[in-house]
Order: C-alpha cells, then sequence, then structure tokens
C-alpha cells in the first residue's frame, strides 16, 4: 500500500513538473512542435502519394496508348493470308482483360485509286476513344453509331496519307477491298500519331468485315490495363496459359516505363522523407538540449527537494510523447493537405486522405521524439544539485 502511495505521489510530481515546465517553456516547445510537423507532414505526404499514385500515374500513362496486345498464334506453316482471331477467341481474352478497356482491330489492304493502303477497322466506341487518346484527330472523332446510310459511313485517314491524297475532313473518299466494290466514306478526321498510323485509314469494324467478307474476325486485339508492368505480364501468362490459340504480349515500353516511373518517383520520396525526418529529429534534439541546459538550476533543486531519476525521465518522456503526439497529429492533416495540392498539380485530381497513415506517422513522430530526448535526458540525470545550486 505504501509503495503504491509512492508511485502515485510520484506520477503526481512528474505531472506537476511537465504542466509547468510546457507554461513556462511554452516558446521552445512550440520551435520543437513545428519541427515534428515538417517532418511528419513530409512523410505522411510521401505515404499518401505512395499509396494513391501508382493509380493515378496509370490513368496519366493512358496517354501512351495499350500496354498489352493479343494476336493469333502463328507456326511455322506459310499463309495465304494473315491469320485470324474469332470472337470467341476475342471473348475469352475479354474474361481476362475486363474491366480495363480493350479493342479489336481488323487489319486489310484496299485501294483508293491507283492508290494501294492499309485499312484498319476499329470500333469508334469510349474505349477505343481512350486506348487511342495519343493520337491528335484535326476534325472529330466519329460517334459509335454515326452510320445512316452507306453514303454517310464516317473513317479516319492519316496525316501523311491525307496529304499525299490531298483529302481534308468532310471530303469523300472511295475504297475498294477488291470483294464488295468501291465503298463510300467521309472523313471525319484527319490523325497524327507520328507512327505507322499516319499511312493508315480507319474505318468502322463491322462495314470493313463485309467489304472483307471476313465474318466475326479480327487481326489483333490491345487492351490498357493498369497496376504497372506486373499486372500486365499476369495478365498475358493467364492469356497464354488458357489454350485458346492467341499469344499475348506485354508492350514493354509502355509497361515498363509505368514501371521505372513509379518506381523512381517511389525512392525519391522515400529519400526525402527519411532525410526531412532526420533533419526534424536534429532540430527536436537541439531544442531540448536547450531547455535542459536552461533548466539545470530548476532540475537541480527538484532533485535536492528528493526528485528522483524516475521523475526526471517521466517529466522528459512526458515532454516528448506529448510533442510526438501533437506533431503526428497535425502534420498529418498538413501531409494530407499538402499530398491533395500535390495531386492537383501533376494529375489534375486529388490525392484521397489515407486514414491507415494516420497511427504510422503518429508512431514515428513519437518515436523521433523519444530518440531526440535521449542526449538531453542524459544530460539531465547527469546534473549533480550541489555544483548546480552553487553556480559552479
Amino acid at each position: 500500500m505504501i509503495d503504491k502511495r509512492r508511485r502515485h505521489r510520484r506520477l503526481l510530481t512528474s505531472v506537476r513538473f511537465l504542466v509547468r515546465s510546457l507554461d513556462l517553456r511554452a516558446w521552445n516547445f512550440s520551435l520543437a512542435l513545428l519541427s515534428v510537423i515538417v517532418g511528419v507532414s513530409v512523410t505522411a505526404m510521401a505515404l499518401a502519394l505512395r499509396a494513391d499514385v501508382g493509380r493515378k500515374m496509370s490513368q496519366e500513362l493512358r496517354s501512351y496508348g495499350p500496354n498489352l496486345i493479343v494476336s493469333p498464334e502463328v507456326s511455322g506453316a506459310v499463309f495465304a493470308s494473315p491469320p485470324r482471331m474469332s470472337d470467341s477467341q476475342a471473348r475469352a481474352v475479354d474474361r481476362v482483360v475486363s474491366p480495363a478497356p480493350w479493342a479489336p482491330i481488323l487489319y486489310a489492304t484496299c485501294r483508293m485509286g491507283s492508290h494501294g493502303l492499309t485499312i484498319v477497322g476499329i470500333r469508334f466506341g469510349d474505349a477505343e476513344k481512350s486506348l487511342f487518346s495519343y493520337w491528335s484527330v484535326e476534325g472529330a472523332w466519329p460517334a459509335s453509331s454515326s452510320r445512316k446510310t452507306r453514303a454517310e459511313e464516317p473513317c479516319l485517314l492519316g496525316s501523311m496519307l491525307a496529304r499525299r491524297l490531298k483529302v481534308r475532313p468532310g471530303d469523300v473518299v472511295r475504297l475498294d477491298t477488291g470483294v464488295s466494290g468501291h465503298v463510300p466514306f467521309k472523313v471525319s478526321g484527319v490523325v497524327r500519331t507520328g507512327e505507322s498510323e499516319e499511312e493508315q485509314v480507319f474505318v468502322p469494324m463491322d462495314t470493313l468485315r463485309e467489304m472483307t467478307g471476313l465474318g466475326t474476325v479480327t487481326s489483333v486485339l490491345v487492351a490498357r490495363l493498369e497496376g504497372g508492368p506486373e499486372a500486365v505480364e499476369e495478365a498475358a501468362r493467364r492469356i497464354n496459359a488458357a489454350g485458346i490459340g492467341v499469344e499475348a504480349r506485354p508492350l514493354r515500353q509502355v509497361a515498363h516505363a509505368e514501371g521505372r516511373l513509379l518506381g523512381k518517383l517511389d525512392l525519391m520520396m522515400t529519400m526525402l522523407s527519411g532525410l526531412i525526418f532526420v533533419l526534424s529529429g536534429l532540430c527536436v534534439m537541439t531544442n531540448l538540449i536547450s531547455v535542459v541546459v536552461e533548466r539545470e538550476p530548476e532540475i537541480a533543486l527538484m532533485r535536492s527537494l528528493g526528485a528522483g531519476d524516475v521523475e526526471i525521465v517521466l517529466m522528459l518522456l512526458g515532454e516528448a510523447t506529448l510533442l510526438g503526439l501533437a506533431g503526428g497529429v497535425l502534420g498529418y492533416c498538413v501531409g494530407v493537405l499538402n499530398a491533395r495540392l500535390v495531386g492537383y498539380q501533376l494529375f489534375g485530381a486529388a490525392v484521397d486522405p489515407r486514414p491507415e497513415v494516420l497511427p504510422v506517422v503518429v508512431g514515428l513522430a513519437v518515436i523521433l521524439c523519444w530518440l531526440g530526448v535521449l542526449p538531453p535526458l542524459r544530460r539531465a540525470l547527469s546534473i549533480q544539485p550541489a555544483a548546480v545550486l552553487r553556480g559552479e
């Protein structure tokens, strides 16, 4: 019972010392608190960005186009015409890549007057518009339901092809695949990509099937998967292992570019957080050391009146813990605001707050303050009351 009362009395004494210390030295405590807030806010921002930036970066990198291509398997045999993919194979691939946007593509050859061309059948829907968002279209992207009569069939023309044939948006061109005769198309827009698409003409998929007599087949299927190169590689592995007669290949220059960007951003944020955190720890330690040096006469008087090492330790650890808790919560709030600002600046959309980050950053802040208080605590415990009170 006596020991219990003694522990209770020591705890009350330490609490009174702590409250009195914070009241007398609010300025030093505020400086240390500001140091913790800065370090924790950067760490909270980095953690929030790491948790959300992968998804936003994947959305941003959609401008690079598809990152997975699926085509029919080709054996060593020589084909009179390129192998095609059936609709049943396309549906099997869809079950793997869905809900990622994907699009079938049908390649054929045709003639426009005396010129031989590559004609490409695609569906002018939202998925295709998303997949080929890197295309620069002069004119208008055809609406998927724009066909009313044969004369109003829309198409897109590559810019180099349009320049060579002196064709502009709004003109009508006639294409012949050698099966259905000359079919009129109205040029809806001119495509610029800097790649082979500038020498091609794009028409609705169903129309090209009718023109070629190929029915429900396609040449390749392209998709844009999120989740970085690992997700793309996994989808390709699953498609190839399904045994449906198709071959899936990641477009590595796109998928790996995404992975490299995410890895470098992650490393940069980790290094920046670590550096800021170390500097914050040094600032906290410096402020606490200055507090202990200033309070040497007070600590010496406490010891001379019977305060032991336990009371001194509890007082300084209490200050450090309170500093860590307050700095952690405030730093998290500032970090969330910073993450939202960075999200708006980089991606045009806010980075969502991550509540699971709060206990992490608060714990790191408390650990930071505990480490920062160790040198001041060692100095406080080495104070000799008699020497300090005599002014030595």
